[in-house]
């Protein structure tokens, strides 16, 4: 299997939105690499129009965006850590989201799985279903308290690491706040 292509599944279609797909052959130079729209190659000219990017392009305009990038965090690099810093920042608090509502559904499936039992073991007490039906059920929702445990426990850890992180950056943020005040 050939290895997978640095631009895979990240050029898209102006167009109808559909990722192009790489077209290479052993024929073909290096050069001649290009990506066309995934949605006329299986379509055609109906569904979206004939169009394509050489890979060598696609590299062009990646370096000269990666310059245009470096060029202006040498000549504002105060703006550009605090760029950066923000973006951090922003990515760190959808993360703690994240883990929240992550948190939130776990403990709300935790409550229902206590209901649930509840309700097999009245259920079996009262011989409606069997002692077999009940130790078979039990034992599965058992095992899943146990992996929400240990699920929970995990992503707790992951939010007070982050939540951690997100006070120090604060911190960091409010301390060069107050030396350019100086």
């Amino acid at each position: 299997m050939e290895e997978l292509n640095k631009y895979s599944g990240l050029v898209i279609c102006a167009d109808c939105g559909s990722t192009m797909v790489l077209h290479r052959a052993h024929t073909m130079k290096p050069t001649q690499n290009n990506f066309t729209c995934r949605t006329y190659k299986k379509a055609g000219s109906e569904v979206c129009t004939a169009h394509y990017i050489r890979e060598c392009v696609l590299d062009e305009i990646v370096l000269e965006d990666i310059r245009r990038v470096t060029a202006m965090a040498r000549e504002h690099t105060q703006e550009f850590a605090a760029y950066i810093c923000d973006r951090q920042s922003a990515e760190l608090r959808r993360e703690i989201r994240r883990q929240e509502l992550e948190l939130s559904g776990m403990k709300k499936r935790e409550a229902e799985l206590g209901a649930i039992f509840k309700r097999l073991y009245e259920d079996s007490v009262l011989g409606h279903i069997t002692t077999e039906q009940f130790q078979s059920l039990s034992a599965s929702y058992v095992a899943e308290q146990e992996q929400l445990k240990t699920e929970r426990k995990i992503v707790s850890r992951e939010q007070r690491e982050a939540e951690k992180q997100r006070q120090f950056e604060l911190k960091q943020q409010k301390k060069k706040e107050k030396h350019r005040g100086r």
